[in-house]
């Protein structure tokens, strides 16, 4: 799957909902929806209605940078 999608005048990220991003952080869903709460815990989201949407690019990025879903979780029991 490409990370990006290159359209007539700019690339548009591949996003992820929370169930394609708890995977790829080694979680499950409602530890995204918990985290997604708690500043800085996740990547930056948008947020499109209800739901919240993380660009692949940011989430690899972040985990680049040492961000670690399993070492924040502690933080919203």
């Amino acid at each position: 799957m490409p990370e990006r999608i290159q359209t007539h005048s700019q690339e548009i990220p591949q996003l992820l909902n929370q169930r394609e991003l708890a995977p790829v952080l080694s979680c499950c869903p409602r530890t995204i929806n918990k985290l997604a709460k708690v500043p800085g815990a996740l990547p930056p989201h948008v947020q499109i209605g209800g739901r919240r949407f993380w660009a692949l690019t940011d989430v690899a990025r972040w985990l680049a940078k040492g961000g670690s879903a399993q070492a924040t979780a502690g933080a919203t029991k």
